[in-house]
């Protein structure tokens, strides 16, 4: 989530800070440039993508079966650059 707060007289700063405080997304500004928000975009698909190899990860080894985890982790690559 890219949350934006517009109207710094309300609830929008605290319930930005609360998205950032439970890692569920990133604050952007008004003032920011189109380049800037793109960037933060680009950041959440590439946090999101790591979370979901990091799930894949563990289930493999919730399989209790390692050799079974390394084989996915060097066929499939896996990892974090």
């Amino acid at each position: 989530m890219l949350i934006v707060p517009i109207n710094l007289n309300f609830d929008q700063p605290g319930n930005s800070s609360r998205v950032i405080y439970h890692k569920i997304g990133l604050r952007s500004s008004v003032s920011d440039s189109p380049k800037q928000i793109l960037l933060k975009i680009n950041l959440l698909f590439k946090l999101k993508e790591m979370e979901i190899k990091l799930e894949e990860f563990n289930e493999l080894e919730r399989s209790k079966d390692i050799s079974k985890t390394i084989d996915s982790l060097i066929l499939n690559r896996h990892y974090i650059d």
